[in-house]
């Protein structure tokens, strides 16, 4: 029976992001069985990604979509937590319950959200995650992006011709660091901004969303986690490798 994992993400581009970067995990490590890894087809038939709603087809659910889930299942109380930690917890708490509720049970839950550089949300997260950890008979996994998902693809970006080298020479004389290997300091969030993540994204990869693609999908994991450290994606790589690839064994 495949593996499911419910993933709740702002937008398709992040779902995309994180789905491609699980199964670049598991088939890259050595605790995944062989037939898996010499097999990506194998991979698709032992995995599936889904939303919480059963009509949702779409491989996850929007977070925006968690509020009016939520109120079906009537007040339910106060968060558990208190509300030290900003509206971010509740919501998070949410989504866990949600999952909790779901008729079809699943293996994982992937939660999926950038900081947009409020450092509160990744405590909130941690707290969530930790406080339900031993109660739910799912892995919950966080998908922090901080400051947002463009610093994931910047981690992962090497130029690859003259004209690349040229404006990643340029963007690191503007911004005074190097937005591939320190994109958690892009935290401007309005766009355009000098330190906007989405503006120096575009400018890297000359808003080709191809090129885009390539930085998540082709860069080595060891180089994602290096340049990552800071961003929250080499914390996600490891505990994909640590909590969802035994799943599969």
């Amino acid at each position: 029976m495949a593996l499911k994992i419910a993933v709740i993400a702002e937008a398709h581009a992040d779902f995309r992001v994180v789905s491609t970067l699980f199964d670049r995990v598991v088939m890259a490590t050595e605790g995944t069985p062989n037939y898996i890894r010499e097999d990506s087809e194998q991979l698709e038939a032992e995995r599936e990604f889904c939303a919480l709603e059963e009509f949702d087809e779409r491989g996850f659910t929007a977070r925006s979509r968690i509020k009016s889930m939520h109120s079906g299942f009537g007040r339910g109380g106060g968060s558990r937590f208190g509300k030290g930690l900003g509206n971010d917890l509740r919501d998070t708490e949410k989504c866990v319950k949600l999952a909790v509720k779901i008729d079809d049970p699943i293996d994982v839950l992937i939660l999926s959200r950038d900081t947009d550089g409020v450092e509160e949300r990744q405590e909130s997260w941690r707290t969530v995650q930790d406080g339900f950890a031993a109660e739910v008979d799912f892995k919950i996994i966080l998908a922090g992006q901080h400051c947002k998902l463009e610093a994931w693809l910047l981690n992962g970006f090497s130029p690859s011709e003259p004209a690349e080298e040229s404006r990643l020479a340029e963007l690191r004389q503007e911004l005074g660091f190097s937005p591939v290997t320190q994109a958690e300091r892009l935290n401007a969030r309005s766009h355009g901004a000098k330190k906007d993540a989405k503006r120096v994204l575009e400018c890297l990869t000359a808003g080709d969303f191809a090129r885009e693609e390539t930085c998540y999908a082709e860069a080595s994991l060891d180089t994602l986690k290096t340049n990552g450290a800071k961003s929250g994606l080499k914390a996600y790589l490891e505990d994909v490798e640590a909590e969802c690839v035994p799943l599969f064994q």
